[in-house]
């Protein structure tokens, strides 16, 4: 997704949720045909897969650069340092 790529991922993938919501790829089953189904889709569809692609793009930017994680690892760490309940989002 960084790369401005849409991604193929199964349901079971812990970011499934997010790609969805986010409209940055396709959820496909854990078989070749599902797979197949999503990859062809892809190459069929120059505007879908730059679409999606963009979306994944802006999904990293605003949930995992640099910029989003580190704030929230240093709350992580305060916590522990303070023996407070860590933020919610490490829950």
């Amino acid at each position: 997704m960084a790369a401005e790529l849409p991604v193929i991922i199964t349901p079971g993938v812990q970011i499934a949720p997010e790609v969805e919501c986010a409209n940055a790829g396709a959820i496909a089953d854990a078989d070749s045909d599902a797979f197949g189904a999503a990859i062809a889709q892809f190459l069929s569809s120059p505007n879908l897969r730059r679409q999606l692609g963009t979306n994944g793009r802006r999904l990293v930017r605003r949930r995992y650069s640099w910029d989003a994680i580190a704030p929230q690892l240093a709350a992580a760490y305060q916590a522990i340092v303070n023996n407070k309940p860590l933020p919610t989002q490490f829950n």
